[in-house]
């Protein structure tokens, strides 16, 4: 009995180990699609209507591209998330 006990000690620990890892990864990735969607560049004003129109143009299409990005790392991250856990319980 007290080697069953030890044993589930053991699995639980590595348990909390490998979801405090994963929970590292997903807080890493969050934090470079953060950074990745910060455009330092979009506040300026551009003085000719057209290439202001173009500038908001160009900066609305890396926004979408940044989303769509972020929106698949998660979609991984909740994959590989899943099938971690999967694994170990």
């Amino acid at each position: 009995m007290a080697a069953n006990s030890s044993g589930q000690g053991f699995q639980n620990k590595n348990r909390v180990a490998i979801l405090a890892e994963l929970d590292k990864e997903k807080r890493k990735l969050l934090m470079q699609n953060q950074s990745s969607t910060n455009h330092p560049g979009a506040s300026i004003a551009l003085s000719r209507p057209s290439l202001n129109k173009d500038f908001r143009d160009h900066a609305e299409q890396q926004h979408i591209a940044a989303q769509q990005k972020a929106a698949l790392q998660w979609n991984d991250i909740n994959k590989s998330v899943a099938h971690i856990i999967a694994m170990v319980f």
